[in-house]
């Protein structure tokens, strides 16, 4: 088993570690030729699921029995502080070695012509027979998928809601409207947002439906999904990252899906292209059925 490979974009991989940091102690790292992916499971009862990839790799060379992948299970609080020691570094190289039978993620950066600065963590590989059951889930059909607005306006949002309800439920339809509901016995809370942008989850035309009134009742009507309030904090957890946008799938009555897009480029900056980001944070929130 061989892992070595040239770390690019060392910031955005801080970014998404701090994130990270918030949902748990460990994640699980898969490392291949072309990227690096982290999975993080929720509590067993929770249903929640982080799948994360970046693009940020330079120069690989990986050998595993596997198909040339490789999981190791690493503490967060140990990969953040390596990443922050690489900080200005002129180039930084992480391999997979072994140190006294362990094995070990090595960071050797280089901070100036004299200067060479090397971090060990120790981690934990694991065997493809123990990673076979952590799958990305296989979904129904969605109904509607539309952009997210800003998503620091929404967690002022939560942050006064999540004071009101365990669940939050997420309205949207296919004409750029969304709303945000929490409820007690006592209190109901609604927000809306207006003129956001529907990204086609396939193309449609008028011609799949009867007449042009069904046509717009499917573009108007609303679908929702009730998710729990914790797993949703969770998610705006990745205003860490100052994505450049984020696209809400909504499932009715089955699960709300946030795709979160990484620029390398423009911190915070929109694009509509999502193929241009070298990375993304999916979170997959089951519903909560009454």
């Amino acid at each position: 088993m061989k892992f070595k490979a040239q770390l690019q974009h060392n910031n955005i991989l801080q970014r998404v570690v701090q994130s990270l940091e918030k949902l748990g102690k460990m994640a699980v790292l898969q490392l291949s030729s072309d990227h690096i992916k982290f999975i993080h499971l929720g509590e067993s009862d929770s249903g929640f699921q982080l799948f994360a990839q970046d693009n940020i790799f330079m120069d690989v060379v990986i050998e595993s029995a596997n198909e040339n992948k490789i999981f190791i299970e690493i503490q967060i609080e140990n990969l953040q502080r390596a990443l922050k020691s690489c900080q200005g570094a002129e180039n930084v190289t992480i391999r997979l070695i072994k140190k006294q039978k362990h094995p070990i993620l090595s960071f050797l950066s280089r901070a100036g012509r004299p200067l060479l600065i090397t971090q060990d963590i120790p981690i934990r590989v694991l065997t493809p027979a123990q990673m076979n059951h952590v799958k990305e889930p296989i979904l129904p059909a969605a109904q509607v998928c539309i952009l997210l607005p800003q998503i620091n306006s929404i967690r002022s949002v939560a942050e006064r809601m999540k004071t009101v309800s365990d669940y939050i439920t997420i309205s949207a339809n296919n004409s750029g409207n969304m709303t945000l509901r929490v409820a007690s016995e006592i209190v109901e809370i609604e927000t809306y947002y207006k003129q956001l942008v529907n990204p086609q989850l396939r193309k449609s035309s008028k011609d799949e439906f009867e007449n042009e009134e069904e046509y717009n009742e499917h573009l108007t009507r609303p679908f929702s999904c009730s998710i729990s309030m914790k797993n949703f904090i969770k998610f705006l957890y990745a205003h860490y990252i100052v994505p450049t946008s984020i696209v809400c799938i909504i499932i009715e009555q089955h699960a709300v899906i946030f795709t979160v897009y990484i620029s390398s480029t423009a911190i915070g900056a929109h694009f509509e292209d999502q193929s241009n980001a070298c990375g993304a944070m999916t979170y997959y929130i089951p519903a909560h059925l009454k």
